[in-house]
């Protein structure tokens, strides 16, 4: 960060609280533009958004946080605002996310089980929002996200070109993926609803990262939590808490497909879109914004997509091209097949 800038944020911050700053730290460097700082003073600890208006909406960010806030969603008080220089005074959740919760060894299974149950039932919070302000996830930006992974997976990454079939074979799976997805009910879409953007709050979640909020397919967030790019779920695990967030959501009335096996597809098939998406996404991270640490995850992604695609007749091809593509030896097992 421009060290002008920093001393402008401080200086901002200081005269908000009227109070000397004891303590400035780094809380969170954000996969975007976007800076986190905790700040104390008198006792009471603060996050600090630094947005540079110039390449973040802080905008955006609170008209979302305010639509969440009055749906029940437990997401940051905003305490003071500046737009123009794209500052933003918040409070603090903390610094234990559900992933450093989940990954702790002495965690119980019934334990586990109960933050993920915890965090569904949050999302269910966030889709029970009305998303009318929210853009709409069409097939455009669809195919714009599924695009990231040719453009810097790919050609960058892997530094491969492709062929006439191969371009034929992207097209067509691209299609069908699009075309399933928007075939789903449509709710309310944190866009990015995982284990490293929400926050232990005693035994309740507080959640951030809510920007890129839209109107789009049910099923998108369900796979961001339980098919998470950061940590791994057993496929039994898994179906034992979509059966419970299925079973939640028609008790709440979200329309959810009556039958769950359409819903586990559904689930499935969106699952290899996302997970493709981030593949692109941290490839960019990697070779644009110099974040080589994203593609730590490489692996898994490849994994969990290979084994979905083998499970259905229509994405079997694109699951091992994305194989060939990653030249990874991922150690392949057999998953259920429908």
């Amino acid at each position: 960060m421009n060290p002008s800038r920093l001393e402008s944020l401080k200086n901002w911050v200081g005269q908000c609280l009227s109070q000397t700053l004891e303590t400035w730290e780094v809380a969170s460097l954000d996969a975007s533009y976007r800076r986190y700082y905790r700040t104390n003073a008198k006792g009471v600890s603060y996050i600090v958004m630094d947005a540079p208006p110039q390449h973040e909406n802080a905008s955006l960010w609170l008209e979302v946080a305010c639509e969440l806030r009055e749906g029940g969603v437990r997401v940051p008080e905003v305490w003071q605002v500046n737009l123009e220089q794209g500052f933003v005074l918040l409070s603090d959740f903390g610094s234990e996310t559900l992933l450093a919760r989940l990954q702790q060894e002495s965690l119980a299974s019934l334990d586990r089980r109960f933050w993920y149950r915890r965090a569904l039932l949050v999302l269910l919070q966030v889709q029970s929002v009305s998303a009318q302000q929210r853009p709409l996830y069409d097939g455009v930006l669809l195919k714009r996200e599924l695009d990231i992974y040719l453009e810097w997976y790919v050609k960058v990454h892997r530094q491969k070109i492709l062929s006439v079939s191969e371009q034929e074979l992207w097209d067509k799976t691209c299609d069908l993926l699009i075309q399933r997805h928007l075939n789903e009910h449509r709710v309310y879409v944190h866009r990015d609803f995982h284990s490293r953007n929400l926050m232990i709050l005693e035994k309740e979640l507080g959640v951030l990262d809510f920007q890129d909020a839209v109107f789009g397919p049910l099923s998108y967030d369900v796979v961001s939590l339980l098919r998470d790019a950061y940590i791994e779920l057993g496929e039994e695990e898994q179906l034992d808490l979509l059966a419970f967030y299925w079973e939640q959501a028609r008790a709440k009335g979200i329309a959810v497909p009556v039958d769950f096996g359409q819903f586990y597809q559904d689930f499935e098939w969106m699952g290899v879109q996302r997970h493709i998406k981030i593949l692109g996404v941290f490839a960019r991270l990697c070779w644009r914004d110099h974040k080589p640490q994203y593609l730590a995850a490489e692996s898994l992604l490849v994994r969990s997509l290979w084994k979905t695609c083998e499970r259905y007749r229509e994405l079997r091809p694109l699951g091992r091209w994305v194989l060939l593509m990653s030249g990874l030896d991922i150690g392949i097992v057999e998953g259920m097949t429908f």
